[in-house]
C-alpha cells in the first residue's frame, strides 16, 4: 500500500507509462546482453538510488572512503560531475573549482585531498583513465550516483532509499521521482534506508523490511542489517506471539503493550451502541 504522504502527480501517469516502456526496454537489452556491460580487474563499488533528488549518496560515498582508507586501500572516487561547466574526463586537483568538477566531487576532494577524485560522463572511460595512474596505483573505485549507468558492471551495488519516500511508495517520472521501476532494486546487493528518525520504532523496521526484503538502515547508532527473505509477514506479529509465550519484549515493550490494552478497555467503556 502506497504511503499517502508521498505526492504523486496522477495526471502525468500516461507520460510515466511511456517513459517506463523506454527504461524497461533499455534494461532488458542489458539483461539480454544486446547492450554490453564492462567489468574491471579491480573492485568497483557503485552507490546510487532509483529516485531523483537527495538520498545521501555523497555522505555514504565519504563513509566508504574512510572505511577503505582505514584498511590501507588506495581508493578513487568517480562521478559524472552534475551541473559542472566542463566536459569529459577531469582528474581533480587542489585548484579545481566546483564549477569545473561539480559540487559533490569538489566536496569529496576538499574532505579527502589525498585520494584521486575524477569526473566523467562516461564511467567506463573514467575508470580506464584512473587505472592508468601510478605511484600509487588505484586499488578500488567508488562510483557516486551510477546505478543507472549500466555500461559499467560494478562488483557491488549499494542502493539508497529515503525513509520518508521509500522506493516502493514512488512511481516513475514525471508522475513520481523514480528513474526506473522499483524492481530495479533487485540489481543491488545492498539496500540502505537513509534519513531514519532517531526514535524509529520496531514496528517501522518490520514494515520496511517486509516491503523491501533485504534492508540496511542507518540511524544515530550506526548502520544495521536485517535479512527477512522468506519471512514476509512474520517478523512483527510472529514475534509478538513469541513475546506472549516467552515473556520477552522484542516486538514491543510490556509497557507499550499494557498501554495499548488500557486504551482498548477505555475505548470499550466509552463506546455507545448504535442502533
Amino acid at each position: 500500500m502506497r504511503d499517502a504522504s508521498v505526492k504523486i502527480h496522477h495526471w502525468l501517469y500516461p507520460l510515466s507509462w511511456l517513459y517506463g516502456i523506454g527504461v524497461c526496454l533499455r534494461n532488458k537489452l542489458f539483461d539480454w546482453g544486446w547492450l554490453r556491460s564492462k567489468s574491471f580487474d579491480i573492485p568497483v563499488i557503485c552507490v546510487g538510488n532509483l529516485a531523483v533528488g537527495g538520498t545521501g549518496k555523497t555522505p555514504h560515498t565519504e563513509y566508504l572512503i574512510r572505511l577503505l582508507q582505514n584498511e590501507g586501500i588506495n581508493v578513487a572516487a568517480l562521478s559524472r560531475g552534475y551541473k559542472r561547466k566542463s566536459k569529459g574526463y577531469i582528474l581533480a586537483t587542489a585548484e579545481s573549482s566546483a564549477g569545473k568538477i561539480g559540487d559533490e566531487p569538489y566536496q569529496i576532494k576538499s574532505k579527502f585531498p589525498d585520494i584521486r577524485v575524477a569526473v566523467d560522463e562516461d564511467r567506463c572511460h573514467g575508470i580506464e583513465q584512473l587505472l592508468k595512474l601510478k605511484n600509487p596505483a588505484v586499488d578500488a573505485v567508488l562510483l557516486d550516483d551510477a546505478f543507472q549507468h549500466r555500461r559499467v558492471k560494478a562488483g557491488l551495488n549499494i542502493l539508497l532509499t529515503d525513509f520518508h519516500r521509500l522506493l516502493c511508495d514512488d512511481v516513475l517520472l514525471p508522475a513520481g521521482r523514480l528513474r526506473e521501476p522499483a524492481g530495479g532494486k533487485n540489481r543491488a546487493q545492498i539496500v540502505i534506508v537513509t534519513k531514519c528518525p532517531d526514535n524509529i520504532k520496531p514496528i517501522d523496521f518490520n514494515i520496511i523490511t517486509k516491503r523491501l526484503h533485504h534492508v540496511f538502515w542507518a540511524d544515530k547508532d550506526g548502520e544495521h542489517y536485517l535479512n527477512v527473505s522468506g519471512q514476509v509477514g512474520f517478523p512483527y506479529f510472529g514475534q509478538l506471539i513469541l513475546d506472549c509465550i516467552n515473556r520477552t519484549e522484542n516486538a514491543m515493550t510490556q509497557a507499550h503493550a499494557l498501554k495499548a490494552a488500557e486504551l482498548c478497555v477505555k475505548a470499550q467503556m466509552l463506546a455507545r451502541k448504535v442502533k
